[in-house]
């Protein structure tokens, strides 16, 4: 790949910093989440041009994105664990939820990685715990505790991700494990234990039949 090439297709107004995620929304659009605290759409037809829309800027990294099915809505999350909700086109901000805040009788659990149901309904976050937790995405209740799903096992979740079909969700941690939850049982069906290490990343196929950890082994559910 020659370096006229790459510089092809430099932003002109783009990240200061490190992207740490990708969101597709359309076949044209996409959304990225950096370590400067932006959220932008790009316009990935315009190779050399600036980004369409701004739709956040916080002032810790932002870490984790996720879509609804149809790519009007985009979930982020930032290092210490503040989820917002956009709608995708207009930039207006949807739903936002410190997880990190302690409240009366609520332990504080900040999210790490968060992924939008594919219906939109509800999301799901992971934590520090081992677990997952699901929660509101409506707008007077955005962010209470709808539910928590047990992993059985106290290890930190690196990464969440709802199957197409929105039936069940994958957890992975920092020991190399993959945990496949159930969603409308809320039991955990399947645990995979073959990485040495952690896994930071996880898709779905869209059959929702195979969870492919970001190591590029795949395992059939």
């Amino acid at each position: 790949m020659s370096k006229q090439f790459v510089h092809a297709h430099d932003s002109s107004r783009g990240h200061e910093d490190k992207i740490w995620a990708l969101q597709w929304t359309t076949a044209e659009q996409c959304l990225s989440a950096g370590a400067d605290g932006k959220l932008l759409l790009w316009d990935t037809t315009k190779a050399n041009g600036a980004p369409v829309r701004q739709l956040q800027q916080h002032p810790l990294a932002l870490i984790s994105l996720s879509g609804n099915t149809e790519g009007t809505r985009v979930l982020s999350n930032s290092i210490e664990g503040t989820t917002s909700l956009y709608d995708v086109q207009t930039g207006e901000l949807l739903g936002k939820h410190e997880s990190f805040e302690r409240r009366a009788g609520i332990t504080a659990e900040p999210a790490w990685s968060v992924s939008l149901n594919p219906n939109g309904a509800t999301y799901a976050a992971s934590n520090g715990s081992g677990s997952v937790t699901i929660h509101s995405t409506e707008k007077e209740s955005f962010g209470k505790l709808v539910q928590t799903l047990l992993s059985g096992r106290s290890k930190f979740g690196l990464s969440v991700a709802h199957s197409p079909d929105a039936k069940r969700i994958a957890l992975s941690s920092e020991t190399g494990a993959i945990y496949i939850f159930d969603v409308e049982s809320a039991t955990l069906i399947a645990t995979f234990s073959s990485h040495a290490m952690s896994v930071r990343a996880l898709a779905w196929s869209p059959d929702s039949q195979v969870c492919s950890p970001h190591t590029l082994s795949c395992l059939r559910i």
